[in-house]
Parts: structure tokens; sequence; C-alpha cells
């Protein structure tokens, strides 16, 4: 019993002293801790939660929208150890809202964990706790896709056609921001372009105003185009026209044919243009046949545009205006010398000179003996300007062999054999006639002046010595 005693006095001994050595003891133990590592929180921002089984809503052929971006949460508090705290970041936080437990409210709870240290957190907490959705119809629809550009292209150069690679799109999406879409377009900026521009192009979409429709809750089946822009070259190409027909008896066409406009800006690559100097309108399609007055037609030139090429001037029609003038006929007698009709043409082997000349009735012509008269019937003002020496007359000695039948040839040659055995001079000029023919003298006539009377030529031929021998050699 004294024993027992002995025992609890001691244990009770100092038990103050004892207690309190105990709770500084916890205390210091606390402080050691706390101070080492101690509870700390850490803040990541815009966490991104994922929405979990999105099928439960889109097998039913609806489609959700997230409202107000609470998808994403703008920030996220995790507590624990200043350890294990400090040793996260944004990517360790995970975020989930599982649609099997979505609310009447279509509202959805945000579940929040780490995937490191997870079981030794103190708490992790968002400053949102639940996602909202929309949730409507899924509608698709189809649009044409419209293509244009934006800027300006070079001066001097023209803006063609702008081809997209395909021409539709297909848009998916909530019924109510589907139902907005009026229309689909693709962009491309051709500023300062001097060539043919191949890019790709956003597809942008737009409302009934014009205003572009967000593209955030719509699926389209694609985001961008290939687009090709034709960017082509300016010249300015004169209009030409060639005239047909014959005036009225005693009028003629004038040389004033106007066009109105008188060019054309045209577009078309480099190569194509570098070679068009006229658009000319053909013969057949201005008709001035028994006109006594000027004709004037309206004429659609793109009809007659080099291939390859178009108008440049989209404030241009195309139509152009064509007159013709017609005036009286006015006749002028011009003198010509006989020395200025020329043999041309004179075949291989023959000689050939000028015997004499005749007018259109067959009598020689008198205009003195070196000179020829010439009848000239034309516009007054190209009348005026005719200088005899540009008339350039000419006899083409080659028209006679191939009019000659094979008699006619034999006879030639018999005649130039004798022309050669027997001198000119002591038969007198009897072989002359036997060995000249007649050929029509072609003056060089200015566009719109016509010649009244004819002049034919009596050209003397004969085979020369040399084509004889090497016949005879042969």
């Amino acid at each position: 019993m004294q024993k027992n005693q002995s025992i609890w006095k001691r244990l009770f001994n100092n038990f103050g002293l004892k207690i309190g050595s105990l709770v500084f003891a916890i205390l210091l133990w606390l402080l050691v801790t706390v101070f080492n590592d101690p509870i700390s929180s850490v803040q990541f921002s815009n966490i991104q939660v994922r929405l979990l089984h999105t099928s439960m809503i889109t097998d039913t052929g609806n489609v959700y929208t997230v409202l107000d971006g609470t998808d994403v949460i703008p920030i996220v508090t995790v507590m624990g150890n200043r350890s294990i705290v400090d040793s996260l970041n944004a990517d360790n936080i995970i975020a989930t809202a599982d649609v099997a437990n979505i609310t009447a409210e279509n509202t959805i709870e945000i579940r929040l964990s780490s995937n490191k240290y997870s079981n030794e957190l103190t708490s992790i907490s968002g400053s949102i706790v639940n996602v909202r959705l929309a949730i409507e119809k899924r509608k698709t629809s189809h649009f044409a896709l419209r293509t244009s550009t934006s800027g300006m292209i070079a001066d001097g150069y023209y803006l063609g056609e702008v081809t997209p690679e395909q021409n539709q799109v297909r848009i998916t999406g909530p019924e109510s921001v589907v139902s907005q879409v009026a229309s689909a377009g693709a962009v491309v900026d051709v500023s300062g372009a001097t060539g043919n521009i191949n890019t790709y192009a956003d597809i942008r979409l737009y409302d009934a105003d014009g205003d572009e429709v967000d593209k955030t809750n719509l699926t389209l089946n694609i985001s961008q185009v290939k687009v090709s822009v034709s960017v082509m070259p300016i010249r300015d190409i004169p209009i030409g026209v060639i005239v047909s027909g014959i005036p009225a008896p005693g009028y003629v066409q004038s040389s004033v044919i106007l066009s109105s406009p008188s060019s054309v800006e045209l577009a078309g690559r480099a190569s194509v243009l570098s070679g068009v100097e006229r658009i000319t309108i053909p013969m057949g399609v201005v008709d001035v046949t028994d006109a006594s007055e000027d004709v004037v037609k309206e004429i659609d030139i793109r009809d007659y545009l080099p291939e390859y090429t178009i108008i440049a001037d989209e404030d241009f029609d195309g139509m152009v205006t064509i007159t013709v003038g017609i005036e009286e006929a006015v006749t002028r007698a011009i003198e010509i010398s006989r020395d200025s009709v020329s043999l041309v043409n004179i075949p291989e082997g023959y000689e050939a000179e000028l015997a004499a000349v005749y007018d259109s009735t067959g009598t020689p012509a008198q205009a003195g003996p070196d000179y020829l008269p010439i009848y000239l019937q034309g516009p007054q003002d190209e009348l005026d300007t005719v200088d005899p020496a540009q008339l350039q007359p000419t006899a083409d000695v080659s028209a006679i062999l191939e009019q000659m039948t094979e008699e006619e040839k034999a006879a030639l040659e018999a005649a130039s054999a004798a022309a050669e055995e027997v001198p000119e001079e002591e038969t007198g000029g009897e072989q002359q006639e036997e060995l000249t023919f007649p050929i029509e003298v072609v003056l060089s006539m200015p566009p719109h002046v016509s010649q009244v009377n004819r002049l034919t030529a009596r050209v003397r031929i004969v085979r020369t010595a040399e084509a004889e021998e090497e016949e005879s050699g042969t």
C-alpha cells in the first residue's frame, strides 16, 4: 500500500510543471511545423472546364451553347502546404462538368481536382461553381459563297474575275444563330497588285444588314477557301473599220471615217496586248452601197475584240458609232510622164520595152509625146493632194506569158529568132507589131480615189540570146 502511494506521489509531484512542459513541447512542435512548411494558397487564372457526356445533348438532334463564358473559371484557389502548392501549375488543375448532372435550369456543377498531390491539398475552389448552357435544336444551312476584294490594284491594271475554288459553304449550329446568317463571303486584299493573285481567304458570315455574324458556336465545313484573282494590264487600242460597197453614181466615199469613241481600253495578258495594234471592224459590217449621204451605224465593238481581251472601262457599254463620209464625186485631170511607166516582173530569159500607151478607147493617148492624160474621180480634199509622181504607173510583164497560149508562145519564139537574124533597121520595123502585147497600166491610187479612164501599154517582148543558147545546149 505504501509502495503504491509512493508511485502516485512521484507521478503527481510537480504535476503543473509537467503539464506545462507537455504543452510547451506541443506548441514548439506546432511552431516548428508551421514555420518549416506552413499552409499556403495559390491562384490560377482562366481554367478551362471540360464538359463530359455532351453526346446526351447532341444525340437528340440538339446543340448547346455555353452562356457567358462559364466554361472558363476566372480564378481557382488551391490551399495546402506551401511545399505542395508551390509545385503546382495551371495544367495540374482539372475542371469538369458532367452533362449527366444537368439541372432543370440547364446548369452543371463544376468539379475541381488536381492531377498532382490531390489527397494532400487542404482545399480547391473556383470563383464560379456552375456551367450554364443554352440548349436548342440543331440547324444546317447551305449558302452560296460570294467572293470580293478590298484595296486598290496598281494604276494601269484591271481587276478581272474573282474565282473561288468552292462556291458553297455548309453551316451547322444552334437554330437561333444559323437563322441569323443571310450570306457567306470571302474577301481578298488586292492592294497594289500588278499580277494574278492566288491565295486563301477566311470565310465570313453576314446577317441581312451586312453585319458579320460570330462563328464561335457554328461549325463550317470549310473555314477558308482558295481564291484566284485576275489582274491584267490595260492598253488603249484604236478602232478601225474596213468599209465595203460603192456609193451611188456620182458619189464617192470620203476619207472621213469617224468612230465615237475612237479607241477602247482593253485588258488582257501582256503577251496578248503587245500584239494588238487595232480593233478592226471587218468588211461587210459597214456598207455604203448606193449611199448618197453620210452612213452612220451603231456597232457593238465587243463582237470584234481580240481573243482573250475584255473592255477595261466599266462605264463603256461597248457600243461605238461609225460615220462614213459620202460626198459628190469630183473629177480631176492630171498628166503623168510617159517615161514614168515602169515595166515590172519581166520573166527570166526575156527582154521587154514599152512600145506605146493607149487610153480606154484604144486610141493613142493624146497629151503630147511625153505625157499621158489621167482622169481621177474622188473627194475634193483627196484629189487636191494627189501628186502625179506618187501614182507610180506600172505594167506587169509576167501577165503576158501567163495569158499566152502555146501557139502564141511558139509564134513569139519564131518572131524572136527572125528578129535576131535580121536587124530591125533593115526591116523598117515590120516585126514590131508581132512582138508587142497589151498590158493594163496600174496606178498607185489614194484610198478613195478612182481612175476614170484606163491606160493600156503595148510592150515589145523578145527572148534573149543567152536563154536560147541555154535551151539549145540542153
